[in-house]
């Protein structure tokens, strides 16, 4: 890595990390905080000076959804616990109340489990269980338990994990079942999905299975958890993102069975550069040598079919093998490959991984992060037009951007 190199990253860092601290957080802050029923309301469109105008699009979607829930109260302590914040705890204390909201109103007194949606208030709607919620909740209340120093948060996730093993966990096949009822049945493949199609297993769900275990083992050191977490690493790399791109899926049958449809043949980059990542970080809590191969493998395939070597940038996905047919950008994708290529250029410094980094830096820099405050756009086009402003919905609460910030500021700041 040349000197201008190096010092250019080091440059998009102390922006991002200004950003971050002076604009992004308090955004967040300030347009999620509900001060009449407690926990999120996200519910900004594209800036809040546009949300203001159409302050019935916001009404429209005053229900509370699981994961913006869960993914704030995580953004919210990581944030504090990596030093991103200003120091005056505000961030601490939105994370509190998102926990507080989360137990009250989210957690099934009678079944068990995060229920998957309520209304403004906090009262059930839709009580079904999905297995993302459930592990996001711990990726939480982990983070949130670290944050505050409260190892009490630590028993709710590890209630919660006894939860998923006792409910979800595939005894037949290995694996997690992703979708069930309020009490733990079956549901119809025809009923409306919360996450990815119902009757698949995903690489998707997998993947966060594998984080948060990961987490709720660091912090624990509970051996039933850590067993968990070699399962969870083994189904994704045999499974999902093997070391040759052309066994790569986003979708499987409970049995393992290929899923032949046209989706389940299209593969997430995302997905893959952010499977690679956290694989070594699984590892190092499982006790395992780190993967350094795989993660080469995954992380150079990607880099050959899915990045824009011209602009900078992450294009959104395509078949496994061959350039990519998805070519927005979409801002959790340039999250995960920057994350990526952080580990990528420490492990192997001036073996090219530098100039990727800084050039998709500069690209989210010009064109996915507004200008305005720092927050980042859903997708943009190839060439950098936004293609959709919005900033803020239940899947788009900073969870990505924030951690590849912080995992950028520990290595440039």
């Amino acid at each position: 890595m040349t000197d201008t190199t190096r010092a250019d990253i080091e440059r998009y860092t102390a922006t991002f990390t200004g950003r971050a601290r002076d604009d992004v957080l308090p955004y967040w802050r300030r347009t999620t905080a509900d001060r009449r029923y407690g926990g999120y309301r996200v519910r900004d469109f594209g800036s809040e000076r546009f949300a203001r105008v159409h302050r019935w699009r916001a009404r429209q979607h005053a229900h509370k959804q699981a994961m913006a829930q869960v993914r704030l109260v995580w953004t919210f302590s990581h944030a504090t616990r990596t030093g991103l914040t200003d120091g005056s705890g505000a961030e601490l204390d939105a994370a509190g109340r998102g926990c507080r909201f989360l137990v009250d109103h989210f957690w099934d007194d009678q079944f068990g489990g995060w229920r998957w949606e309520t209304e403004r208030s906090g009262a059930p709607f839709d009580e079904r269980k999905n297995l993302y919620a459930q592990v996001s909740a711990i990726f939480a209340l982990v983070e949130y338990a670290r944050a505050a120093e409260d190892a009490a948060w630590l028993q709710r996730a590890l209630d919660t994990y006894h939860v998923i093993e006792a409910h979800l966990h595939d005894d037949e096949f290995g694996g997690w079942d992703e979708n069930r009822s309020r009490d733990w049945g079956p549901i119809e493949a025809a009923d409306r999905p919360m996450v990815e199609p119902i009757g698949v297993k995903s690489a998707n769900l997998t993947l966060h299975v594998m984080e948060s275990y990961a987490e709720l083992a660091d912090a624990t050191g509970d051996v039933r958890v850590g067993a968990s977490l070699e399962e969870a690493i083994d189904v994704l790399r045999r499974y999902f993102v093997p070391d040759d791109p052309a066994g790569w899926c986003m979708f499987r049958h409970p049995d393992w069975g290929p899923v032949d449809h046209e989706e389940g043949n299209i593969v997430s980059y995302g997905h893959v550069v952010e499977s690679a990542w956290l694989l070594l970080r699984a590892e190092h809590v499982a006790g395992r040598a780190p993967s350094w191969d795989s993660f080469f493998s995954l992380v150079d395939h990607v880099l050959s079919s899915g990045y824009d070597h011209r602009r900078g940038g992450l294009f959104t996905g395509g078949p496994p093998t061959g350039e990519a047919t998805q070519r927005q950008k979409v801002w959790w994708c340039q999250a995960e490959l920057v994350a990526a290529l952080v580990d990528a250029a420490a492990c192997r410094p001036g073996s090219g991984y530098e100039r990727p980094l800084r050039d998709t830096l500069a690209f989210v820099d010009a064109h996915v992060a507004d200008p305005m405050d720092g927050v980042w756009f859903e997708a943009v086009a190839e060439d950098g037009a936004v293609v959709t402003r919005t900033k803020a919905h239940d899947w788009q609460s900073s969870y990505h951007d924030v951690r590849t910030i912080a995992k950028l500021a520990a290595a440039y700041r």
